[in-house]
């Protein structure tokens, strides 16, 4: 039993240590096209890549505010478009019909 009320302070340390560090130093994400939205939310810079190219390497606000090109912008209404679809479902699966219909 000793063994393991050790073993739990040490995991929770360990734990404690890392939550630590990545509250201390800024720590790169790299979030795949579908968490699009939780890098624009989580994020204080974002690079959009398009085929290999930058297309766009800028805050978030900058991004949605100012998008550079076409493929940014298409990048953030897709954004939008899926939101609005999962809150519509949401009205939807409770039975209320949809938003627009009110």
């Amino acid at each position: 039993m000793k063994t393991k009320n050790r073993e739990i302070k040490w995991i929770f340390g360990a734990l404690l240590l890392l939550f630590a560090f990545f509250l201390t130093f800024p720590v790169l994400r790299l979030l795949a096209k579908s968490f699009q939205g939780e890098a624009l939310t989580l994020s204080d810079r974002v690079l959009i890549i398009n085929e290999g190219t930058i297309s766009q390497f800028d805050t978030p606000s900058g991004i949605v505010h100012q998008p550079e090109n076409g493929f940014v912008r298409r990048f953030i209404l897709n954004q939008l478009e899926i939101k609005r679809n999962n809150i519509f479902s949401l009205f939807e699966d409770a039975g209320a019909g949809s938003p627009a219909a009110m």
